[in-house]
């Protein structure tokens, strides 16, 4: 990381008439696609040109995917039709470690066999893809994600709650039990002096004491309902760099966290660890006790790690020194091709369980996914 930002000259080695693609699954959602409109952003910024339209792949020379957003053929048709092609594939984590077991992380291995570089979101993503569940072959340089420290910020709005007293703040999207939901009604239970407020999709939480929940909050209000709070905490398991975090920093809020994941490498020093709910009280007092400091901490780390001429410069100086990779072996393009058609049809069997249990409807709106 002693490479930062414009100022250590990364631009001039990123040809600036270089056109990157920055592929967009059918249906984009999360960080990633949060991750896709802050580069498109910073590109559109600095007079370079990109598209999200993977079929024209004459129109682009820089193929970038998310994970396993992108399926195997189309990567394998783009890299065909364009000889001088590079793709450049961001890793998330392995699938398996959210406790997802449909076949993505297939799916994710089979695209990285087509990449010619890889850059891994976190030291605990690369450990979990490349060492532990050998999902990734090669090795790459690692660099987090970037916040808009400008969005979210200490200074601002916030919320009027009442009544004023201390208060905790969660958030997120997701059902799956590795986001650690369930843990809030017996932490809110034992610390009745503390408000818990929730944000985001959690169920059994309505009306419970000690908690108040908001179900949805668009990305103006959500940096005002960090303000508004005193603490983050993280329950999050297994998540290889999530973009609430560095959210809560950038907003000068400390984190308690589970020691999981990304999660400690993101929060540095600005935070403290609590793996049992016994230990939740007396680290939250230690936040407390020195609440300015690690509040001043957690702003200085979004500021001088996280910001988006640091991170994304690193990831053109990236894209500029990798080099087009042979095509993989037949019988890896095979196994890819397998592998999706497996995916697409676990899939249909998915969606059709959900539409004949009243899950979901027969037919979805196209969903808007361009920038």
């Amino acid at each position: 990381r002693e490479l930062s930002g414009l100022d250590a000259g990364l631009m001039p080695v990123f040809d600036k008439n270089t056109c990157i693609c920055l592929a967009l699954p059918r249906s984009p959602s999360g960080g990633s696609y949060v991750f896709m409109r802050y580069f498109a952003d910073y590109l559109t910024a600095h007079g370079i040109p990109w598209t999200h339209d993977i079929e024209m792949t004459s129109a682009y020379d820089i193929l970038f995917l998310n994970s396993w957003t992108i399926p195997f053929p189309k990567v394998l048709k783009a890299k065909r039709n364009n000889p001088k092609l590079r793709v450049v594939q961001r890793v998330d984590g392995a699938a398996q470690d959210y406790g997802r077991t449909d076949g993505v992380d297939w799916i994710q291995r089979d695209v990285n066999r087509l990449a010619d570089l890889t850059i891994y979101q976190s030291q605990y993503s690369y450990n979990a893809t490349h060492k532990r569940y050998h999902l990734i072959e090669t090795p790459g340089p690692i660099i987090h994600n970037p916040v808009d420290v400008q969005r979210f910020s200490p200074d601002g709005e916030c919320f009027d709650w009442k009544p004023k007293i201390r208060r905790v703040i969660s958030v997120g999207w997701s059902p799956n039990p590795l986001k650690g939901n369930w843990r809030i009604p017996i932490l809110a239970k034992a610390n009745p002096d503390i408000e818990f407020v929730v944000v985001g999709r959690a169920a059994g939480l309505e009306n419970l004491p000690g908690i108040r929940q908001i179900e949805y909050l668009d990305h103006e209000r959500l940096p005002v309902a960090l303000r508004s709070a005193d603490m983050y905490l993280s329950l999050i398991e297994n998540d290889a760099c999530p973009n609430v975090i560095l959210e809560a920093l950038a907003s000068g809020l400390p984190v308690l966290y589970i020691p999981s994941g990304g999660v400690p490498e993101l929060v540095r020093d600005a935070g403290l660890p609590f793996a049992q709910d016994s230990e939740f009280a007396p680290q939250l007092e230690r936040l407390f006790a020195n609440h300015a400091e690690y509040a001043q901490k957690a702003r200085q780390i979004a500021l001088e790690h996280h910001q988006f001429d640091d991170v994304f410069s690193r990831y053109l100086k990236a894209i500029a020194a990798c080099e087009r990779r042979a095509m993989p072996p037949r019988k890896n393009i095979w196994q890819g091709n397998l592998d999706t058609v497996m995916f697409n049809a676990g899939e249909q069997a998915r969606k059709w369980k959900r539409i004949l249990t009243g899950k979901q409807s027969l037919r979805r709106p196209e969903p808007e996914h361009r920038f």
